[in-house]
């Protein structure tokens, strides 16, 4: 009996094992397949949001740049000429051609647009920035976008290859470079379409960098393809296209060279395919679209290498191209494959259970010493997340002997060493700064894994962007105890050689410090510049303009590189212009209709939108706004001079804020509770920053997080 009980517990135990192995084998699969179509249909969503947002964007750019008077102007006049019969050398060297020239050209270098083209109504091209082109008509890929500009609906075209010699990324003219256009119609004064404006963008700079934003791990990639078939962006797998011979050794890269086609087998363990690729069928993914359905399959099919994947797809009418992230199989099912052995060998291995539930308890143990020591960096411990945006995460911390609530931002780990060398100087700069309205840095680091991360001031209140959409224009006296503060913050900042170059609402704080109500914190120094220090300038490029469309100066747009602290002024008097009336100082459809009103453009008096300002407080708004640095104050302390002298400067009192903050303090306290300050909100704003390389375009879009 006892050698029974012997054989039969481990026999039972056996039979356990393999039951319980059998049902999790399961229950595992079905769920990692549950999640890998949702986490498949979730990269295919950011990318196909990613790449029509910016589609749409250049597209509204095209269309803003084709309503702009002198291109009107010049390409409905050239469009008279051509109509009047003009020969091609009339319409080459014709002064409405010089004035497109000169109106396009710098728009076009600044948001990176490879040249124009101006088409006449019957499909010839009656200007263009290269005068060899003139005359011809334009291919039939570009048809669709002829005529959806002439109804009224600007349109990005998917990539093709330019039937005529063009500049190629090396600047060699020659036939066959891939091309994009963004298309838009220009109208006459009468409102009548006299021509069409076509914007050419290179996809291999533009649009197939983005599909490689969000790959998957190893094997994971998002493409873009026609309904031939056709690659429209690059593949991940160039080189291996090229050694099972997909892709000739001569092609500049895989767009357009490769056709989305099922070889029958895998290529890549020599696979022989027994035709042309042309007539093989497209893969289960590309035919599904092409035929307008959006789907996933985690079962496995054939991607175009032949290789086992699983994917999900989808086709964009309105675009006329479909898209597809995979991966493949190998990779997407490695953890059901490891569990799969795991249990072989717990089964194989039942003798030494015992051994096996000790080791797992010592796992265990020493995985929750990591996850408690993760949650430390160096004296502070982590409670909780704040925010996080594209660089990093913001978390509420406190001091381990202190007890001090404390904001702790980490770096993420990917971040390359230009960001990291960014924030790590932002760091050093803003700890120099000691004025009590500039938020204080307390520490900085670097994990054991590396990862950067400084610690700062923890800030409960609100921001002057949340204090205005929720609350409307502020009483001026506030607005000027407002500034006053700010201009302080920046006086010390301006002292050591310090540009801030981000003043905007989302980044001045209004808090309580000793029972002083509306005490100013200025943030995010994260776009600083240090004047004095020029060996730090590469870390924000020669050419990049940096900044808040809505809060930019003029000169901050057409010479980013040549800013002064009055830059800042300007930014502050914008900053006051929307606290005084709720609104923006100008606005548009597009950043770059906001950067030229405010290059060209005069602003309205406050008191012109919001009656009841008082008249010196307008004219000191109006002169920070100023075009010309020189008819600004000339710096934070004529600025803090000037203030003193509002006439509604004392008009806001401590009494008064003290009220303010008890009556609105709770429902302050609901929008940012503990655990949701102001610093989940670092660096964001309620609109996006503007970051544009005026040698290369380079666009960033919204940033929820930290900067």
């Amino acid at each position: 009996m006892r050698l029974f009980r012997v054989w039969m517990i481990p026999l039972v135990a056996a039979v356990a094992i393999a039951l319980v192995g059998w049902w999790t084998n399961g229950v595992v699969e079905r769920q990692l397949k549950a999640n890998l179509a949702e986490q498949l249909r979730t990269l295919l969503r950011a990318n196909v949001a990613s790449v029509t947002d910016w589609m749409d964007d250049e597209a509204r750019i095209t269309k803003a740049l084709s309503e702009e008077p002198a291109v009107r102007a010049g390409a409905c006049a050239l469009a008279d000429l051509y109509a009047s019969g003009a020969d091609l050398d009339a319409l080459r060297e014709a002064p409405q051609t010089a004035l497109l020239h000169e109106r396009i050209d710098p728009i076009a270098a600044m948001f990176g647009f490879g040249g124009w083209a101006v088409v006449s109504l019957d499909r010839h091209v009656i200007g263009t920035d290269s005068g060899r082109l003139v005359g011809i008509t334009v291919p039939p890929e570009a048809e669709r976008l002829v005529e959806s500009a002439l109804a009224g609906e600007p349109l990005v075209s998917p990539p093709w290859r330019a039937h005529n010699p063009i500049a190629d990324e090396d600047g060699v003219v020659r036939p066959g470079v891939p091309v994009m256009y963004a298309s838009a119609a220009v109208h006459d004064d009468a409102g009548e379409p006299c021509a069409v404006l076509g914007m050419r963008i290179d996809p291999r700079e533009d649009f197939t960098p983005m599909l490689g934003l969000a790959r998957s791990g190893e094997t994971g990639e998002t493409y873009a393809f026609g309904p031939d078939g056709q690659l429209y962006s690059f593949s991940r797998f160039e080189d291996q296209l090229r050694d099972i011979g997909l892709l000739s050794s001569t092609a500049r890269g895989s767009i357009l060279e490769i056709q989305i086609r099922d070889p029958g087998g895998d290529l890549t363990r020599d696979h022989v395919l027994d035709r042309p690729v042309g007539e093989l069928p497209l893969t289960r993914a590309a035919a599904s679209a092409v035929r307008g359905e959006t789907g996933v399959d985690v079962d496995g099919y054939r991607d175009y290498r032949g290789v086992p994947v699983v994917g999900a797809w989808t086709w964009l009418p309105e675009y006329g191209f479909g898209m597809v992230t995979e991966i493949d199989v190998a990779e997407a099912f490695r953890p059901i494959h490891l569990l799969q052995r795991v249990f072989h060998l717990l089964f194989g291995l039942l003798a030494l259970a015992g051994v096996g539930m000790f080791l797992y308890t010592v796992a265990v143990a020493r995985l929750q010493k990591r996850v408690t020591e993760a949650m430390r960096l160096g004296q502070y411990t982590l409670e909780q997340k704040l925010g996080e945006g594209g660089m990093g995460t913001v978390y509420r911390a406190s001091h381990a002997l202190l007890r001090r609530p404390t904001a702790i931002k980490l770096i993420r780990g990917d971040a390359d060493e230009r960001a990291i060398g960014r924030f790590e100087r932002e760091v050093q700069l803003t700890s120099q700064l000691t004025h009590p309205n500039t938020v204080a840095i307390y520490d900085y680091g670097r994990t054991p894994s590396g990862i950067f991360y400084y610690a700062m001031e923890y800030l409960a209140g609100i921001n002057l962007h949340d204090l205005t959409t929720r609350y409307g224009p502020v009483p001026p006296g506030r607005v000027v105890n407002v500034l006053r503060q700010t201009a302080a913050s920046l006086r010390e900042a301006h002292s050591v050689g310090l540009i801030h170059r981000d003043i905007k609402p989302a980044n001045i704080v209004l808090t309580e410090r000793g029972g002083v109500y509306d005490t100013v914190k200025v943030l995010d120094f994260g776009l600083v510049k240090d004047v004095a220090r020029p060996e730090d300038l590469h870390l924000t490029r020669e050419g990049m303009v940096t900044g808040t469309p809505y809060f930019m100066s003029p000169e901050s747009i057409t010479d980013p590189d040549g800013v002064d602290a009055r830059s800042d002024l300007y930014a502050l008097g914008s900053v006051a212009w929307f606290l005084l009336t709720g609104k923006y100082v100008f606005d548009g459809a597009s950043s770059m209709e906001i950067c030229l009103k405010h290059g060209s453009e005069q602003p309205a008096p406050p008191s012109s939108v919001q009656p009841g300002i008082p008249p010196d407080l307008d004219r000191l708004v109006l002169d920070l706004l100023a075009k010309d640095p020189e008819n600004r104050p000339p710096d934070a302390q004529a600025l803090l001079d000037r203030l003193a002298g509002i006439s509604v400067a004392a008009a806001w009192t401590q009494e008064d804020a003290t009220a303010w903050w008890q009556i609105h303090g709770e429902e302050v306290e609901r929008i940012h509770p503990k655990g949701d300050s102001t610093h989940s909100r670092l660096g964001s704003g309620a609109k996006p920053t503007l970051v544009v390389d005026l040698r290369k375009k380079s666009r960033l879009g919204r940033t929820p997080g930290s900067s």
